[in-house]
Order: structure tokens, then C-alpha cells, then sequence
């Protein structure tokens, strides 16, 4: 067998060019590096975005409060419902978390109706932004969705709309 590990090794000699001492001026060449400027999503993102006021004190202590939240919930774990939420403002009193889906809206609202979970909520809420906030949770407009019937939004509709069904008649409730 010729394994890598039981196949013998020869030494390889290596010597200059035209007997003399110095290198081959082939191998002395370095060929340029050619490189894109690379530019990170998160540069980007806060130099578009960037928000004044409290919103803009929330955008930069963000990661801050995410972090703070990792070991904060019952059943479902603050920080990371929170990486999941799209939006986020402060408008008034209020602390406003927007998402995008029902179901982390959802889980994020389970969570701080436990008064446990609220209580810690806040507490680092107020600790990280120097004051205390009436939470709301919002689910985004969906714009394309905005003109479809329910049946039309519905996955199983779309899974059968893609065999090549087509929806003939349409019922209220």
C-alpha cells in the first residue's frame, strides 16, 4: 500500500542557477497582489444610517444591550430574539422593536409578559440608556403582501399555485 503515511520520503536538492550564488531573477519576482477594497456591511450600514437623538444613542448601544440580554429569558433567550428584530426607535416613552415575521413578535411578546423577564428587561434597558422605557413590539408592513387576499398570502396556496393550480373562486369568512 502507498499511503501518505508509509510512503518514503526523497530530499529534493535545490541549486543555483549558472552556479552562481544568487537567485534566478524569475524567482526574486514577486507578481503584484491584485485586491478588491473590501468594505464591510456593518461600515456601510452605519454610515447610511446613521440616526441623531435617542434613536441614535439606541443604534449605538445596540450591540451593548443584545449582549447584556444573553442570558436574560424563560423560555427563549432576549438577546437573540432581539438580533432578530428589524427595526428599533425610540419614540417618546416608548421602546419600540419592529420585526418582520409574527412568530419572533411573538416569542419576544411570550417573554416579557413574564414579569420575571420584564423586570430584567428594563432593568438593562435602563442601565445601558439612562432610562426607563415603555416597551411595544410591532410587526413591519409588508408592502407586497399588502393587496393579496389571506388565501393568496398562505404557503400551501402558493405550493399549489407553483404545480399549476389556479385559485377560481374566493370566499369571504
Amino acid at each position: 500500500l502507498n499511503t501518505p503515511h508509509n510512503t518514503p520520503h526523497k530530499a529534493i536538492e535545490i541549486k543555483p542557477v549558472n552556479n552562481s550564488p544568487e537567485l534566478h531573477p524569475a524567482a526574486t519576482k514577486i507578481p503584484p497582489i491584485k485586491s478588491k477594497p473590501v468594505e464591510s456591511k456593518e461600515i456601510l450600514k452605519s454610515i447610511n444610517h446613521v440616526r441623531e437623538g435617542l434613536s441614535g444613542e439606541l443604534d449605538s448601544k445596540w450591540s451593548e444591550l443584545i449582549k447584556s440580554l444573553r442570558q436574560t429569558g424563560h423560555r427563549f433567550n432576549l438577546g437573540a430574539l432581539l438580533r432578530g428584530c428589524h427595526d428599533k426607535d425610540i419614540e417618546g416613552d416608548f421602546l419600540i422593536f419592529k420585526f418582520k415575521h409574527v412568530s419572533h413578535m411573538e416569542r419576544l411578546q411570550t417573554e416579557i409578559d413574564n414579569p420575571t423577564v420584564f423586570a430584567e428587561l428594563n432593568k438593562v434597558i435602563q442601565d445601558i440608556l439612562a432610562k426607563e422605557y415603555k416597551i411595544k413590539i410591532e410587526l413591519l408592513n409588508d408592502n407586497q403582501n399588502s393587496n393579496q387576499s389571506p388565501s393568496q398570502k398562505s404557503h400551501l396556496v402558493k405550493t399549489v399555485q407553483a404545480m399549476g393550480a389556479r385559485i377560481i373562486e374566493e370566499r369571504g369568512k
